[in-house]
């Protein structure tokens, strides 16, 4: 969700993803990324992201 300048300060909030909004809303669906955190092969850290989505048509949302 986009917020204002200066709210993740004041309200101690850290974007999962700081390029871009991480959600969108098409009718009565929602579609936003995830993360998870996976086993890496070389010991550091990996993840992986992917899209859920809610809503009657949500897999439409998803797909886009």
């Amino acid at each position: 969700m986009n917020v204002q300048p200066g709210a993740t300060e004041r309200l101690h909030l850290k974007p999962m993803f700081g390029w871009g909004a991480m959600a969108t809303v098409r009718d009565c669906d929602l579609a936003y990324l995830t993360i998870r955190p996976v086993p890496p092969a070389d010991g550091g850290n990996l993840y992986e992201v992917g899209v859920t989505g809610h809503g009657p048509v949500a897999s439409t949302l998803r797909t886009r």
